[in-house]
């Protein structure tokens, strides 16, 4: 557990990291159209030759398109639908803790710590111990 200063004045800024995580699901290999539609969805696509693009896939067909903030992630959702896509979405966020140091309101210091789950034990404990919490939406 991470030591703090219990005489300072201490915030925890909880950020709700909203993120989703795009899968193509092909319930057989793609076929052509299929692959030249995927080279339009994104640019990194377009590099590639439809035989890269069904390698990409692994052998029960799903391609990681990637994980995205919300609006990013919806508008890819949209295009690839639109473009016959059998896209899936999955919820990928997550939350992080920031402890922040308040005590001198002109000379704010926040306690990074590297380890995820450090961090969220040592914010629950500030928390117990009375700390106030900002709640933060990252998109």
């Amino acid at each position: 557990m991470v030591d703090w200063d219990r005489s300072r004045i201490w915030v925890v800024q909880h950020t709700r990291h909203n993120r989703v995580r795009l899968l193509i699901r092909w319930s057989s290999r793609p076929d052509l159209p299929q692959l030249l539609a995927l080279r339009r969805l994104r640019p990194e696509y377009q590099e590639m030759t439809p035989a890269q693009l069904k390698a990409a896939a692994t052998e029960s067909g799903i391609l990681d398109v990637g994980t995205f903030g919300r609006i990013e992630g919806h508008q890819l959702l949209r295009a690839a639908r639109e473009l016959g896509l059998p896209i899936h979405v999955e919820d990928a966020s997550f939350s992080s803790y920031l402890p922040i140091d308040r005590t001198v309101p002109t000379a704010q210091s926040a306690l990074l710590i590297e380890d995820d789950a450090e961090a969220e034990r040592t914010a629950k404990e500030m928390i117990a111990a009375g700390c106030a919490v900002e709640y933060v939406e990252a998109c």
